[in-house]
């Protein structure tokens, strides 16, 4: 009902069709790892259009060399407008669930977090090894990660393989963070 001066209005729908959800074809769970960058505002639309290709989560990892720790409170505040963005997503395309989005983690906890992952792959521009790494249908979920800014520190990349993750080259050209994403997440997704 909705009250207009003083008068009550009553109102209708009729359900014109009724259609089943969709369950996405080979719909598989990607986590997506970002770092901290210095155009969080950027990320708007890397989460929307990655909630629509059908990232499952979003973790915001504070690496060793991220753009600025002081981006932290930042990112907090974007929070809602993010989680917002991933509903509307989830409307346009049609999904059955919501991405979560987390607040910023940090690099150990990160880690930790990593561990009840079955399949890792960082995306990494030095990957010696150029083919690409598969993702198993009975591996269970996935786990996508993208560096910050300037790349990544010899320290990280050695705790990263120490922790399974596989490398992922993207291409011989130094992508942002936020393009990076896209492409691996189409690669992982779609691949």
């Amino acid at each position: 009902m909705k009250l207009i001066d003083d008068r009550v209005h009553h109102l209708q729908m009729e359900v014109m069709a009724v259609s089943e959800a969709r369950p996405l074809r080979n719909a598989r769970d990607l986590t997506v790892a970002l770092p901290l960058i210095k155009r969080s505002a950027h990320l708007d639309f890397v989460i929307e259009k990655g909630t629509e290709l059908g990232v499952a989560s979003w973790w915001i990892v504070a690496t060793d060399k991220c753009a600025d720790r002081r981006l932290v409170h930042s990112y907090e505040k974007r929070m809602r407008r993010w989680r917002h963005i991933i509903e509307s997503a989830v409307l346009q395309c049609g999904r059955t669930s919501v991405p979560e989005v987390t607040g910023v983690m940090s690099w150990d906890r990160f880690i930790a977090a990593s561990r009840e992952i079955g399949f890792k792959v960082v995306a990494d521009l030095m990957a010696q090894d150029m083919r690409r790494p598969r993702w198993d249908h009975g591996a269970g979920s996935g786990l996508f990660l993208v560096g910050p800014e300037g790349g990544w520190g010899n320290e990280e990349l050695k705790i990263l393989q120490d922790e399974g993750f596989s490398r992922l080259w993207l291409g011989p050209l130094t992508l942002r963070s936020e393009t990076a994403v896209l492409a691996g997440a189409v690669i992982l997704l779609l691949g």
